[in-house]
């Protein structure tokens, strides 16, 4: 046979012999306790975390208070709230919305040597404690249901700037930080195109520098503020020369780039002579050293049409060349003719502008 060992109010409780009750079916003792060493519960106080929009349940609590401890049990969306019976059970992953009501289920256990009245009375902060009923209630645990209505959230708004690349627009889009709703959105076009003041230059000896803008994608122009500009050595002989925009600030990241060309000298025609189905073009020596070294040639090109059209081409080598017979044409017709000079400059060729057109009737 074995006794039971009682606490009350922390320090073992020892019984007289006329309050021990002797049952030998369950092979104990059992202590039966005065009335005035118990302590009883007359209020209960828990403290819940009360529903917030868009976050999930809390079931930690607060459970330190003198003689009894609370637990909470379960969480209820879409209580009845006349009646006080519970909706569904609510998952921890599960989020409260806003100006709904909800249901929390707590226990109330007794300690040792502390028991509940019937029904004692409850506080539950924050939530509409007329609003709550006794589930289920004994002298050592009751099981409390109380219900709120979650409130209405303030908006936080906060702006959130995504920069625009080289090839992918940004944003800049306020939205409140608890719900996620968008107040304003701004696109931030990508720098689609830079453009030269001018693209193509003819060499004259000096340095060449041409202005920049950026477009964005929308056809409109982006603040020089917002980028450097840095440009390619040299920039004097013919050849080609990048140019190289970085982005900076709070709207645009990056960089880009694109070239310029300084193209070599031109030069005009000065006569065109017709010949049976052939005529002969005769051009002004172009023997400017640009850098270090002349043209590499000249290009004739040739049609019936005065817009050149269909237009045919042949191409002369050496800047001492001054004419060039062209054969094999239609007899007794109208052609147009233009010459140009070349250069090329590591494997790449340079053309200069057109000269003025000139026609000739060959016989």
């Amino acid at each position: 046979m074995s006794k039971v060992k009682i606490t009350v109010n922390g320090n073992e409780y020892k019984p007289a012999p006329s309050e021990v009750f002797i049952n030998d079916y369950w092979d104990v003792y059992i202590y039966y306790i005065p009335d005035d060493q118990i302590k009883k519960i007359k209020e209960l106080m828990a403290t819940p975390a009360v529903p917030e929009p868009f976050k999930s349940p809390v079931y930690d609590i607060a459970s330190d208070y003198e003689g009894y401890t609370v637990t909470v049990e379960k969480w209820y969306s879409d209580p009845y709230t006349y009646t006080l019976e519970p909706g569904t059970v609510m998952n921890e992953t599960d989020k409260f919305c806003e100006d709904k009501w909800y249901m929390v289920e707590l226990k109330f256990t007794a300690a040792d040597g502390y028991t509940l009245l019937s029904d004692p009375y409850l506080k539950i902060p924050g939530f509409f404690t007329a609003k709550y009923n006794y589930y289920y209630s004994n002298s050592k645990t009751a099981v409390v249901r109380a219900i709120m209505q979650c409130p209405l959230h303030e908006h936080n708004y906060q702006s959130v700037t995504t920069k625009a690349t080289a090839s992918k627009n940004g944003s800049v889009v306020t939205k409140c930080s608890v719900c996620g709703d968008v107040k304003s959105s701004e696109t931030i076009y990508y720098p689609k195109t830079m453009k030269f003041s001018t693209t193509n230059y003819t060499y004259s000896g000096g340095v060449k520098k041409p202005a920049v803008s950026v477009i964005d994608a929308d056809g409109k122009t982006i603040s020089s503020g917002n980028y450097t500009v840095s440009y390619a050595t040299g920039r004097k002989n013919v050849g080609r020369y990048k140019v190289t925009v970085t982005f900076k600030g709070d709207k645009y990241s990056g960089s880009t780039y694109t070239y310029f060309n300084i193209n070599p000298k031109g030069t005009s025609i000065s006569k065109v002579t017709g010949a049976k189905k052939a005529f002969t073009v005769k051009w002004k020596k172009q023997s400017a050293k640009m850098a270090s070294s002349t043209i590499t040639g000249y290009q004739i090109r040739y049609s019936t049409s005065s817009k050149m059209t269909s237009a045919k081409t042949k191409t002369v080598k050496g800047y001492k060349s001054t004419s060039k017979k062209i054969t094999k044409l239609s007899a007794k017709k109208k052609y147009y003719v233009q010459v140009r000079t070349y250069k090329t400059v590591s494997g790449k060729t340079y053309y200069s502008s057109w000269s003025g057109v000139k026609s000739v009737k060959t016989k």
